[in-house]
């Protein structure tokens, strides 16, 4: 499991956990396609269920076919629109972050213009706070 996917994961599950998830009625194998619209396009369908399925288990448990049951889709889409799993779940982190980008870089990035380009912390030299013998 790389870096991105374990703080992703992290991230998800402690800040957007509640407002996401939303409890469903499950069917008799416990899988449903939850709130997703059957007339919303197959991709978006399978990266809003990608995301329901990552929130509630581990990313080596979810399964492509899981995905594509809960979005109501055939599993060999996930390999038309994003290749395999990975590139879902990398989609789905996209999609899902955009929003907070969006805003960091619009009015947070047009405010840091007026700093200045150098101060005083960057010239000196990194050193450790205490040396270590050899």
């Amino acid at each position: 499991m790389t870096w991105l996917s374990v703080n992703f994961d992290f991230f998800m599950q402690n800040l957007l956990f509640e407002k996401i998830l939303l409890p469903r009625p499950a069917n008799s194998r416990g899988i449903t396609m939850g709130n997703l619209d059957s007339t919303e396009p197959v991709r978006a369908r399978l990266v809003r269920a990608a995301l329901d399925c990552f929130l509630a288990d581990d990313y080596h448990r979810v399964t492509t076919r899981l995905i594509a049951e809960r979005a109501g889709a055939n599993a060999s889409m996930i390999r038309y629109y994003f290749g395999n799993k990975e590139g879902l779940y990398e989609e789905m982190i996209r999609e899902t972050l955009n929003p907070m980008l969006d805003v960091l870089d619009g009015p947070m990035l047009a405010s840091s213009q007026d700093l200045p380009t150098s101060c005083a912390c960057t010239t000196t030299p990194w050193r450790p706070a205490r040396s270590f013998p050899n």
